[in-house]
């Protein structure tokens, strides 16, 4: 069994929606995947992941379900705005300690600001990584047990295959969750293109323990070449 992941396409962020470059970027990532085996299609509740989830269901002439858990992350502590607030988030914050000669993979994150209590990206990861295992227990039959997954299911399910559109952030969150390390190392390391697929299989017999393998990450072939255009720019 195997979960494609691909994240939204180029996003207008001030208005949740995929411009027209993304739309572009969308069908084509849709006609990479339309002969892939896709069984169903899945979608962040936010706009810039239905629109490319849209495009993507259009095309494999299926229906697109939300699932409200792969929502993109929420990052920083709650009162803050501007540059302290994107200190903390991270990409920024991450970049900065790496700049100062900070071992992220020593570092104790129970104690950093980026992690530490009341930081949001904490709460996202919880949401993300808790809501992923109930829905692959409930609808694929996998059952998170410590760091590994438990096969509750029979070899007529070997060949499901959803596809779920999401974020950077949520999707590197569970790259991190399948890898069992901290998310803080993955975060700002994994920037996933946009449509960028990737792709985690499970294997495993009925009752026993497995270990998602990443068979492709951040796959963007399909968008090499395209870029912005006029009508883009300037859309009629």
């Amino acid at each position: 069994m195997q979960i494609c992941f691909v994240r939204h396409a180029d996003p207008d962020y001030a208005h949740d929606c995929i411009t027209p470059l993304g739309r572009r970027q969308a069908q084509a990532c849709a006609a990479r995947l339309v002969d892939r085996g896709i069984t169903a299609v899945y979608t962040s509740t936010l706009g810039r992941a239905e629109e490319t989830a849209a495009c993507i269901g259009e095309a494999l002439a299926m229906p697109v379900t939300g699932l409200d858990f792969m929502r993109e992350i929420v990052t920083g502590l709650p009162g803050l705005t501007g540059e302290e607030q994107r200190k903390l988030s991270p990409w920024l914050g991450c970049d900065l300690l790496i700049k100062q000669g900070v071992d992220l993979a020593a570092e104790d994150w129970e104690h950093n600001p980026l992690w530490g209590e009341g930081n949001r990206t904490r709460e996202s990861y919880a949401r993300v990584t808790d809501g992923f295992d109930r829905w692959i227990e409930q609808t694929l039959g996998y059952r998170r047990e410590g760091p590994y997954y438990r096969c509750l299911r029979g070899p007529e399910r070997g060949t499901d295959f959803p596809l779920i559109v999401a974020h950077g952030g949520s999707i590197a969150c569970l790259i991190a969750h399948f890898f069992n390390v901290h998310p803080m190392i993955v975060i700002p390391h994994v920037h996933l293109r946009c449509t960028g697929i990737t792709v985690f299989e499970w294997g495993g017999a009925e009752g026993e323990l497995c270990s998602p393998k990443a068979v492709t990450v951040n796959d963007s072939d399909h968008v090499f070449g395209l870029r912005l255009t006029d009508a883009d720019v300037n859309p009629q």
